[in-house]
């Protein structure tokens, strides 16, 4: 049982130098007469290279495709698609010649050859396939080549084969080639918004990486306000800014550094951010650096920070923060009592703060599992009276009724569920009905759960009878499948777990402990 808020990059294109690789980009390069296709950047890999977003290999071609639709997935041998000639030339593709069908004036009529608009898109959609397979089968050679070709005609699949050309050039160790095609497809602004901030944050590394520092900067500023930027990518913007500039010595690092903690706190940019602050003796927000090493499963850090907080005498609502997160941990070990302990510290300290729904909450939990009802349903009952519109409220109402009448209060737990039988939705209706019925207070004219739900499990049980329910073992615990509700269903299913012989009963608390799961 572990609290809400507890409750990711594709790794980097591998650099490794590939020498078939080099000797195509190298062709290539020299048949369009770019003269920079040699160049081979000797600047340091992005420090945090694992951070850095790289797209999925193979299914992103259907969002580039002009109709969406796939080729045939195998390729003529050589006729389909480009191939690199003997001596380094790049041959147009292919194309088939038309075929002779059976039309209306008769045998061997000629199909009408296609568009030219419509023949170009087919030819990209088989290269562009044609490179993907390249590339996820290791040949990169002919992955960088097919890439290029796509991306050079400029139709609807350019940008991605623009895209995934400059990762070849990345893995291959040409970042500066890579940062100028990185840019392009940038700037060209016809990338779709997920691949865009994909080329944003990697072409920063390639550029970073040859030099272009300011450049880098720039692309990664506009992270910040790309729309298509996560939490994710925003951290791990700031981060990759803050360790270029503690590379050139540069002390406004910092600021970039604690700017990556908080967006998206289990992130590995914003743990790689606070290691350096740490490394550095530099100062870290306390409870920020706290929730970090929480969020990334850094418990014994975590806890060392919190701890830290109170030994300083925090009050108010730092303290119960940290008393909150205490508790949030102990149940991770588990130690219950320490847990109960922590969330009502924290509750003491601040019972209106934006943490204490959620501390009234597990707090309840965590007492029903103690065997103290009557204390689980005071702090169910304290959720509901300060925060109605919390998103445990609902439960929080049903869970107290139960709690009563395992208290032995049977009165006031009837009283609670008709309260919520009328106003709740109906599944949740269909449960305090079911209740109702259970504990011997549902009337004769009152909803059962066949009328408010009636494929839940409430229909069920309350079809099978109790006396069918008592004899249920401990694996109809775990059966929450949807049934018809008729009486024929229900008794199915209560014989499928018929009590081998000799086993003993399960405990005379199984219908609670069923609602209760």
């Amino acid at each position: 049982m572990l609290p809400h808020s507890q409750r990711a990059y594709a790794g980097p294109v591998r650099r490794t130098v590939l020498l078939g690789l080099l000797v195509a980009l190298t062709l290539l390069s020299s048949c369009r007469g770019s003269s920079d296709a040699d160049e081979t950047s000797d600047a340091a890999a992005s420090p945090v290279p694992e951070s850095a977003p790289t797209a999925n290999a193979a299914d992103e071609f259907d969002a580039s495709s002009s109709d969406g639709s796939l080729p045939d997935g195998t390729l003529p041998d050589g006729t389909a698609t480009a191939e690199q000639t003997p001596d380094g030339s790049l041959p147009t593709p292919a194309t088939a010649e038309p075929a002779e069908t059976e039309g209306p004036e008769g045998a061997g009529a000629a199909t009408p050859e296609p568009s030219p608009a419509v023949a170009a898109a087919e030819v990209d959609r088989r290269d562009y396939r044609a490179a993907i397979e390249a590339r996820d089968a290791g040949d990169q050679q002919r992955a960088a080549v097919l890439f290029a070709l796509v991306g050079d005609r400029g139709g609807a699949l350019a940008p991605m084969s623009s895209l995934r050309r400059a990762q070849l050039l990345v893995a291959a160790g040409l970042e500066a080639e890579a940062a100028d095609v990185f840019v392009g497809v940038v700037d060209a602004g016809r990338l779709p918004g997920s691949l865009r901030v994909v080329a944003r944050l990697e072409g920063a590394q390639a550029l970073f990486a040859s030099g272009r520092k300011a450049d880098g900067h720039l692309l990664l500023d506009a992270v910040a306000t790309d729309p298509a930027a996560t939490s994710k990518d925003r951290a791990t913007a700031r981060w990759l800014s803050a360790a270029a500039l503690r590379e050139d010595v540069d002390p406004t690092w910092v600021g970039e550094a604690l700017a990556a903690l908080l967006p998206a706190p289990g992130n590995p940019a914003s743990v790689a951010a606070l290691d350096a602050l740490e490394d550095a003796g530099a100062d870290q927000p306390t409870l920020a650096a706290a929730y970090v090493r929480y969020r990334s499963f850094d418990n014994a850090r975590a806890v060392e920070r919190y701890e830290a907080l109170l030994e300083t005498g925090a009050t108010g609502a730092a303290a119960a923060e940290a008393w909150f997160y205490l508790g949030a941990l102990a149940e991770r070990v588990p130690d219950n009592g320490a847990a109960i302990d922590a969330y009502g510290r924290s509750l003491e300290l601040d019972p209106l703060g934006w943490l204490a729904d959620d501390a009234h909450w597990w707090l309840g939990r965590l007492l029903e599992a103690a065997g103290r009802p009557a204390e689980a349903a005071a702090a169910y009952d304290d959720l509901i009276g300060s925060f109605a519109l919390s998103r445990f409220a609902a439960d929080a109402a049903f869970r107290a009724a139960i709690a009563y009448a395992r208290d032995g209060d049977a009165a006031e737990a009837a009283r609670r569920l008709r309260e919520i039988v009328p106003v709740a939705a109906p599944a949740a209706a269909a449960r305090a009905s079911y209740w109702l019925a259970a504990l011997g207070e549902a009337t004769a004219t009152g909803p059962r759960p066949a009328e408010l739900e009636p494929g839940s499990l409430w229909t069920l049980l309350d079809a099978a009878g109790a006396d069918a329910l008592a004899a249920l073992p401990a694996a109809a615990l775990s059966e929450w499948g949807a049934f018809a509700g008729s009486g024929s269903d229900a008794d199915a299913w209560v014989a499928s777990f018929a009590l081998p012989s000799g086993e003993p009963p399960v405990a005379e608390d199984v219908i609670v402990t069923l609602a209760l799961e």
